[in-house]
């Protein structure tokens, strides 16, 4: 298998070749606007409900930004829904399943995870190769994998906590650069997990 990084460089070059069109089409290249990507399945487990409503925060406090999600699941009805009831539809999207959601990730300012719990998150350990400023809930395990302040900012588990984490990373560019800078001198990916190693 590829390591790590070597494998997401593969990934971010494939999607280049055709995906720039994509990206146009988000307007994620509008730098009047703040771009935050998140992925994984539309389940409870994920918090995608306390996302939307911390959206609905963050545009009743006048903040320009379009919100990502990338990913399927048996919510995505009750979050279509959701959306459409908190007004929130000009900046909060459900993209579906994309073949490689890292390109659109690495194309965000910042990526958010609000989940309620996870095992070992494979998409954090990822996000942090891509050196991409984390704003991630409490949830039981979080510790294991981020250091709080350093590799990114571990927030109260609700819409509240998600929107005020999203406020302190955005308003200020150097706080978000100073995560980047952090996330660059860990070098996660050279780093091996299992005997072999090779990534998991």
């Amino acid at each position: 298998m590829v390591a790590g990084l070597e494998m997401l460089h593969i990934k971010l070059s494939n999607e280049s070749r055709d995906g720039k069109e994509h990206f146009k089409k988000l307007d994620m290249a509008d730098y009047a606007k703040k771009s935050f990507g998140m992925f994984g399945r539309l389940h409870e487990q994920k918090g995608f409900d306390m996302a939307v409503k911390a959206a609905a925060i963050l545009k009743s406090n006048n903040m320009k930004f379009k919100w990502y999600v990338l990913g399927d699941g048996e919510l995505r009805n009750k979050l279509e829904a959701l959306i459409k009831e908190n007004d929130v539809s000009d900046c909060f999207f459900l993209l579906g399943t994309r073949e490689n959601p890292y390109a659109y990730i690495k194309n965000c300012d910042l990526f958010v995870q609000s989940s309620r719990y996870e095992g070992k998150s494979v998409v954090i350990d990822e996000t942090k190769i891509l050196n991409k400023p984390i704003v991630v809930t409490d949830y039981p395990t979080v510790k294991d994998q981020i250091t709080n302040k350093i590799e990114g900012m571990i927030v109260d588990m609700s819409p509240e906590g998600i929107a005020g984490g999203i406020t302190e990373m955005i308003q200020s560019e150097e706080l978000r650069m100073q995560y980047v800078h952090n996330l660059e001198k860990r070098e996660y990916g050279n780093q091996k997990e299992n005997q072999g190693g090779k990534i998991k």
